[in-house]
């Protein structure tokens, strides 16, 4: 029996995700901020959610998604930008899955995609 080959996510639809970059530098103060997938970010470029939560890592985000409001998901995601996206990128320094979540519509669509896209990453 043949090996399986291990499989990519799929991005939703019409995604072209940019290139990942390696650079990992805080967004204020240009000092290099040490991040991995699993790991919190210094509290001063944490994402603070407009209820008052302050997320440090991406497992913190994905239990947010599941807890927040509508309220809450849709003042972060408007159809002219998308704060979580927006962090990623520019915090967590990941092109890939900031291209992904800039396009998801829904509290569970956008935790879909981050957690199989952590999921992958653990894989590796």
């Amino acid at each position: 029996m043949a090996p399986r080959k291990k499989k990519s996510i799929s991005e939703p639809k019409g995604s072209k995700a940019p290139k990942k970059t390696t650079t990992k530098k805080a967004a204020a103060g240009n000092s290099k901020v040490n991040v991995t997938f699993f790991s919190d970010v210094p509290n001063d470029v944490g994402f603070g959610l407009c209820d008052g939560t302050q997320l440090l890592n991406l497992l913190e985000l994905s239990d947010a998604l599941l807890r927040m409001s509508d309220d809450v998901f849709f003042y972060h995601v408007r159809h002219d930008a998308n704060d979580f996206s927006n962090w990623i990128r520019d915090i967590h320094k990941d092109e890939k899955l900031a291209g992904i979540l800039s396009l998801c519509q829904s509290r569970e669509e956008m935790n879909h995609y981050l957690l199989r896209y952590l999921l992958e990453q653990m894989k590796k």
